[in-house]
């Protein structure tokens, strides 16, 4: 519904100068000032709402995992998590780490679709909020910005909401990215390498299917966790090809060959896409398998014959 409204323009804002340069205006820009408030006032009540819908919960990685990638450390340090000894006789400790992501309501349990609507609902009211009226970008740079030479009737009504849905993003990243790496399930055969693929599950405990591959892929991409290109399947033959293996596997786990190979598995003889290997194709799965792959880079791994 919001990205509608926003499509639909129901949350421009009029401009100061064409409205002024008609002289019986007056009444009119205090009715769509009043407007301008109340449609703030909602937004603000969505970022409200999407905030009380957030659930933390516990998860473990081995330290090696959480050594090997930055953002778990990251995450580990803000958090002042110490690991803790999972198996004495191996000497290999976990680190139990809390992430979060959002449910269908406030204290459900994490779950990849709504998680998935919230992100995207919180990055319009960032968009919508933090635009600069006249450009319609979004201003980035608050040197820019001197607040006493603002005229009050030109400030964005929704800058307000705009922040807030920022800062709730920015706060929630990490554990995110926290949840979304503890939803991955290997599949194919485990002692074998050339067979591994990886696939997530909708929720701990929940089915495995496209969707959630889409649902994890999509925010990260938003939210900046995928923060490398991974290189495409040519590239990666022509790597190979000369010995150069450093770029053909990227240490950002969400990169991982093994969950484009996992996606491309869905494919049937129809074309399309299905849940999982073997299902039959249906349209809203191959949206999410073609639109992984393309964040992924990997649309190369589609059979177009």
């Amino acid at each position: 519904i919001l990205h509608s409204l926003d499509l639909l323009g129901h949350f421009d804002l009029f401009s100061s100068s064409t409205s002024n340069a008609n002289a019986n205006a007056k009444g009119d820009m205090t009715m769509r000032e009043v407007e301008a408030f109340q449609k703030a006032d909602l937004l603000t009540r969505v970022v409200s709402t999407l905030s009380h819908c957030w659930s933390d919960v516990f998860v473990e990685f081995s330290s090696r995992d959480v050594q090997g990638d930055d953002k778990l450390r990251e995450l580990v340090r803000s958090q002042e998590i110490t690991n803790k000894e999972r198996n004495k006789d191996s000497g290999d400790g976990t680190v139990t780490i809390i992430g979060g992501g959002f449910g269908g309501g406030p204290s459900q349990m994490p779950h990849c679709a709504p998680t998935y609507a919230a992100v995207l609902a919180l990055s319009i009211v960032t968009g919508i909020g933090l635009a600069d009226n006249s450009s319609g970008k979004v201003r980035n740079d608050e040197s820019e910005i001197s607040t006493n030479k603002i005229n009050q009737n030109n400030r964005n009504p929704y800058r307000e909401a705009g922040e807030l849905a920022l800062n709730l993003l920015s706060e929630k990243r990490l554990p995110l990215y926290a949840f979304f790496l503890s939803l991955r399930e290997r599949q194919g055969t485990h002692d074998d390498e050339e067979d591994e693929r990886i696939a997530f599950r909708m929720h701990h405990d929940g089915e495995i299917d496209v969707r959630a591959s889409y649902c994890i892929l999509a925010p990260c991409k938003l939210l900046g966790l995928i923060d490398e290109t991974a290189p495409t399947s040519s590239e990666k033959k022509i790597n190979h090809a000369k010995g150069d293996t450093s770029s053909i596997i990227s240490s950002n786990p969400l990169l991982a060959p093994s969950i484009a190979k996992h996606i491309s598995a869905c494919q049937t003889h129809e074309g399309g896409f299905g849940a999982e290997p073997h299902n039959e194709a249906h349209g809203g799965y191959t949206f999410c398998a073609l639109a992984s792959l393309r964040i992924l880079n990997a649309v190369e791994e589609i059979d177009v014959d």
